[in-house]
């Protein structure tokens, strides 16, 4: 799976932010799945098909605010004391590319 290590990756910066624990743990998984399939996606295609709304119940428009928060913590725009999470994946080769989400449209 293209973007398994980046959801993983998503989910462990969610983990230690005070600001996702409101969530539950299936919306926090489902924001990360969404932002891995944009970060991975070049073309225009939905990143939250109708499959996985069926599967996980879950409309875009339920975990737009958990979204923006991991999305923020994956830019470092939170999160700055996260560098054991960044530096666990750093040494994968996946995240030697540079990743850069420039429109992110929930």
């Amino acid at each position: 799976m293209r973007g398994g290590l980046r959801i993983y990756y998503l989910i462990d910066l969610s983990l230690v932010d005070y600001k996702l624990v409101k969530f539950l743990p299936s919306i926090i998984a489902a924001s990360a799945v969404f932002l891995a399939r944009v970060i991975i996606t070049t073309s225009k295609m939905n990143p939250w098909c109708p499959a996985l709304q069926e599967y996980t119940g879950y409309k875009a428009v339920d975990w737009r605010e958990c979204v923006l928060i991991i999305h923020d913590l994956f830019l470092g725009r939170r999160g700055g004391s996260l560098v054991a999470v960044r530096d666990k994946y750093k040494q994968t080769k996946v995240f030697h590319e540079d990743i850069v989400i420039t429109n992110l449209i929930v």
